[in-house]
């Protein structure tokens, strides 16, 4: 994965996780199928957000996105519809929430000293899951990376689990999944879009996407508003950086920093050496 990183040579990365995930949305769009990707990162990394390890880590992150949104820009490119966006096949979300700044003769002494400036909160994401055309899940205590699935480094547990009968190939009548997994994964939009919907039905069609997309950029607009009254509607936020055309990711205009803190978003790649951030 290493060499699809911009003007980035000479670091080995055996990643293949991610290499997986854009080739099959490439593949579906060479092939005119439609597919969609939805995945949540945390956005405050483990770690003091000034230390210089952390900034760089934030950076490599950014740099394999956008790898993965440069791959899709070129396929939409030769094969892909006319008006089809990157963001119609992949989108990286965050979980946080706000509450209303409550006035001074609400918040008790126990919780003064604690009482935030904006009564923001980014939440923190351990484990891992991974639902797959709402007919396969997995789940377990590792993060969905090569070092926690090969088995040769870290020691994690994981569980996948689907029902023959309710997988494409298992389908007789119906045009989708409908089993467990399927209940599972619309349970756990419910938790965190914080609205039910029958567009959340088929999550490859584009009409999903960019109805989880309304949601979750609202949340965000919400989340960084500087009307102290400002409260999220749910906890799902868009990972705020801006797309190009191209796959290029930028900086978005109201979020050079990660709220409450001096870290980039886009991190700050330092001096350390190359493989020891991305092996």
């Amino acid at each position: 994965m290493g060499r699809c990183w911009k003007t980035i040579t000479g670091y080995r990365n055996s990643h293949l996780i991610i290499m997986e995930i854009v080739s099959k949305i490439c593949g579906k769009i060479f092939s005119g199928e439609r597919y969609a990707v939805y995945i949540v990162l945390p956005l405050l990394l483990k770690g003091s957000t000034v230390s210089a390890e952390i900034k760089e880590m934030q950076y490599w992150q950014i740099q394999t996105m956008e790898m993965m949104y440069k791959m899709i820009a070129k396929a939409i490119e030769k094969r892909g519809p006319d008006d089809a966006r990157v963001t119609d096949y992949l989108n990286f979300y965050t979980l946080g929430s706000r509450r209303k700044i409550p006035h001074r003769s609400e918040i008790s002494e126990s919780d003064e000293n604690d009482h935030l400036p904006f009564q923001r909160s980014l939440h923190v994401i351990s484990g891992f899951l991974l639902i797959v055309d709402d007919e396969y899940l997995m789940v377990g205590t590792g993060a969905i990376s090569q070092t926690a699935l090969s088995g040769k480094r870290n020691s994690e547990l994981a569980v996948g689990a689907w029902q023959p009968r309710h997988t494409q190939d298992g389908l007789l009548t119906e045009p989708h999944p409908k089993g467990r997994v399927w209940k599972d994964r619309l349970l756990i939009w419910t938790k965190h879009i914080g609205v039910v919907s029958d567009t959340f039905r088929r999550p490859h069609r584009i009409s999903c996407v960019r109805a989880v997309n309304k949601v979750a950029n609202e949340n965000w607009r919400l989340f960084i508003c500087s009307d102290p009254q400002s409260e999220t509607n749910s906890s799902l936020l868009k990972y705020p950086v801006a797309i190009q055309s191209n796959g290029q990711i930028v900086t978005r205009r109201d979020c050079k920093y990660i709220p409450d803190t001096k870290l980039r978003v886009l991190g700050l790649r330092r001096k350390f050496p190359g493989e020891k951030q991305t092996l």
